[in-house]
């Protein structure tokens, strides 16, 4: 089945440096059934490289996606496993990881198992110098004040990436600021077309072999879900 009228916002146009983390950009849209391709994703060649794919959709529901290939030729692309975060009426967030190898460009292609993607967002990294194995997650945090805290994140040789769901009744002049042992730089932050669900993709500044970093997220509003957030190392 064809996608309609896809969006593809690339952020790079060349294969990252070594031991770096680089956001290529967002896949957004909506389908029933068939498979999603996220065109000419740059990647360094060799084996280290990793990339990593966080899909959110608005609402929980069964649909999943079964795989992630190669688009131009089919080989699979999957690392040693996958991360589903499920989180509080705001959405679901799954992450994918794969190790292309010595490509230079890739489709990545997704496959839509069953049901309706209604409005999913694809985000799009790439991590060099490190392999992809999961280290933690954290997910599924309720807020009722201002304050979130997103505590022991392991952030070791190339770094984490994150995409971070946040729903709440009102979005009306909604700020959000960090703070922690770690800079948080956001990537993209964008408003679901149901007007109350904002998604922020974010990946640490800085890293540091075998450190444990507690983030604090602070809203102008109150009432947040939060979900999602994965770290990879060697």
């Amino acid at each position: 089945m064809t996608f309609p009228c896809p969006v593809f916002s690339p952020k790079a146009s060349a294969a990252p440096p070594a031991s770096a983390i680089t956001y290529i950009g967002k896949f957004v849209g909506s389908q029933s059934g068939g498979t999603i391709t996220i065109p000419s994703v740059p990647i360094a060649t060799g084996a280290s490289d990793v990339v990593v794919v966080g899909f959110v959709r608005e609402a929980a529901f069964s649909t999943t996606i079964s795989g992630l290939a190669v688009g131009s030729t089919g080989g699979t692309l999957w690392g040693p496993g996958d991360v589903v975060l499920g989180f509080i009426t705001g959405g679901w967030l799954e992450y994918f990881f794969c190790q292309p190898g010595a490509l230079s460009t890739a489709n990545i292609v997704a496959t839509v198992a069953s049901g309706t993607v209604s409005t999913g967002y694809f985000f799009v990294w790439v991590l060099t110098g490190t392999t992809a194995t999961p280290l933690d997650a954290v997910s599924s945090a309720q807020a009722t004040s201002t304050t979130v805290a997103l505590n022991d994140i392991e952030t070791k040789v190339g770094g984490a990436v994150m995409a971070i769901g946040i729903c709440e009744p009102t979005i009306t002049g909604w700020t959000e600021t960090w703070s922690g042992s770690e800079t948080v730089v956001e990537d993209d932050d964008l408003t679901s077309n149901t007007g109350n669900h904002r998604i922020v993709a974010c990946h640490f500044a800085t890293t540091a072999a075998s450190t444990t970093q507690d983030l604090t997220l602070t809203l102008a509003a109150s009432q947040a879900h939060i979900g999602g957030a994965i770290s990879f190392g060697p």
